[in-house]
Formats: structure tokens, C-alpha cells, sequence
């Protein structure tokens, strides 16, 4: 990977870090070294602990590599995946596995996905921290 590359997809994840701390109230950042260490992209603390954010940045989307490399950093960290992606003059589009906003379905099965746009991934985001926040009903 070229360096002009590598700032690009070092601006995406900044631009993308910042969209989401706005939206969501919580610091996310990057993860210095992600590329490095093949792991996700984006650390928000516990708002976005349970998930393994990959963000790309280019014109032609190649979602099905893109996915794979996704899904495989999120099963090392035992975490959801998420793709997070657009092109140029477009809004970030966000892929989760459908099990992530529908109980009916496994978080694990990742060939059943669903894709959204920044508002609803917030969303989703928001009503997960919600669940964890009830108390358990006895």
C-alpha cells in the first residue's frame, strides 16, 4: 500500500471517528496501528466495545474482500463485524450482520447482512446501549 494510500485511509477513519463521536456523544478514535496489526479501525469505548469497526475510503467498492477482511478482524476480537465505506460525494454506508439489528437472527451468521446509513447505524448503536443498561427482570 502506497503512502497517498495510507492517508487516505487515515483521513477516512478521522473523518469517520468524528462523524460518530458527534452522533453518539462519546469520544471514538483511531486505532494507531490497525493496519499494522490486522485488527478494526475505530475504538469508542464501551458505546462501540462490542463491535469491530473497518473503514474504507475508495471510489469502486470492493465489498465482498472488504467484508471478509471485516468479518475475519471481528471473529479474532470476538466482536461484530461492521463496513464502514463510501465514495466520493457519497454518505458512509454501514454493513452489519442482520442478527445485529434483529433478534431473530445470529450476530455470527455473516452472510445475512444488512446495510445502512450513518443515522440508523447510530441508532442501533444507541438502542443496543439502552438493552445493556436494563436491569435483568427477576
Amino acid at each position: 500500500m502506497g503512502k497517498a494510500q495510507r492517508t487516505k485511509g487515515a483521513s477516512a477513519e478521522r473523518e469517520l471517528a468524528a462523524l460518530l463521536s458527534d452522533r453518539l456523544g462519546t469520544l471514538v478514535k483511531r486505532r494507531l496501528g490497525a493496519a499494522r496489526d490486522g485488527g478494526h479501525d475505530l475504538d469508542g469505548g464501551l458505546m462501540l466495545d462490542s463491535v469491530s469497526i473497518e473503514v474504507k475510503r475508495q471510489e469502486k467498492p470492493s465489498l465482498g474482500p472488504w467484508w471478509s477482511q471485516a468479518c475475519d478482524q471481528a471473529a479474532r476480537a470476538a466482536k461484530v463485524p461492521v463496513l464502514a465505506y463510501r465514495a466520493s460525494r457519497c454518505a458512509w454506508s454501514f454493513r452489519v450482520p442482520l442478527g445485529w439489528v434483529h433478534a431473530g437472527f445470529s450476530t455470527s451468521d455473516t452472510d445475512m447482512t444488512v446495510t445502512m446509513g450513518i443515522e440508523e447505524f447510530c441508532a442501533v448503536v444507541r438502542e443496543a446501549m439502552t438493552v445493556q443498561e436494563e436491569p435483568s427482570k427477576a
